[in-house]
């Protein structure tokens, strides 16, 4: 656990965590007292909306007549504003820069070969302008980031997981695909333990149930706390002051344990 994260958190009154990061992230947090939930995809819409949100975003930067202008921008934006970039964002970072540099190369392919007048009918056939589908999910990169994606990231084995070894394994794995139904059983046992588990396919559904879950827990923690204070408070009349607040303190105590931290994992596209 990392005390450090901890005392941030409580310092600024936050109990509740989202973020793209891989489970990893558990080992900052104490486990204990923290509950996870989980958003999981269609594993092939997933690749669809990783390749389409990187060629939503990478072609903004076009504007910019190469990559050194893009890094000097980049860094005076962020140095004056101190917010958070999509590109400080895993898997972003890495998968927006690689399209962004390879529609930079294409770009100045396309210029150098000059004009042409001949366009075939598929609109789809893009590939002097854009990287298409088909290379895009058998580039190294791809399958570094997004082929198994969720998996992956409940297992902590991307490249951006906070176990140090995480990634060589990954690589392993990628590498020895025998070695994937291994993984894929550490993943889902991890799906078990987990306090939700929600389907984007079925996003309303899966919100109603979630707090139908979550507030059946929070109400029976709640009614338990109360009825053991009404007991100990009937069963200590004498003292009554300074039983007050020690029960006080247990009900709030037994409250906090349960809403103490809620990670919530989102999914990465």
């Amino acid at each position: 656990m990392s005390q450090e994260l901890e005392a941030e958190l409580i310092s600024i009154g936050c109990r509740l965590l989202v973020t793209h990061d891989d489970y990893s992230m558990m080992s900052k947090l104490p486990t204990e007292k923290t509950s996870v939930v989980i958003i999981l995809r269609n594993p092939i819409e997933r690749v669809f909306s990783a390749y389409e949100f990187s060629i939503e975003v990478a072609p903004r930067f076009l504007v910019h007549p190469n990559l050194t202008s893009i890094l000097k921008m980049s860094s005076r934006i962020r140095s004056k504003n101190g917010g958070i970039s999509t590109l400080e964002i895993w898997p972003w970072k890495n998968l927006v820069p690689w399209m962004r540099e390879d529609l930079f190369t294409r770009r100045d392919e396309k210029k150098r070969r000059g004009p042409h007048y001949t366009y075939g009918s598929d609109s789809y056939d893009m590939e002097e302008i854009v990287m298409p589908l088909h290379e895009y999910i058998n580039h190294p990169v791809a399958m570094d980031i997004v082929h198994n994606g969720a998996t992956f990231q409940v297992a902590c084995l991307t490249n951006n997981s906070n176990i140090r070894e995480a990634h060589e394994l990954g690589q392993c794995v990628i590498t020895h695909e025998i070695l994937g139904k291994y993984v894929l059983e550490v993943a889902k046992k991890r799906l078990d333990d987990m306090l939700y588990v929600e389907i984007t396919e079925d996003h309303r559904e899966s919100a109603t149930m979630f707090a139908n879950v979550v507030g059946a827990q929070f109400t029976s923690q709640l009614m338990a706390s109360t009825v053991n204070n009404n007991n100990n408070n009937n069963n200590n009349n004498n003292n009554n002051n300074n039983n007050n607040n020690s029960n006080n303190t247990s009900g709030i105590s037994l409250l906090f344990l349960f809403l103490s931290y809620l990670l919530y994992i989102s999914p990465i596209f």
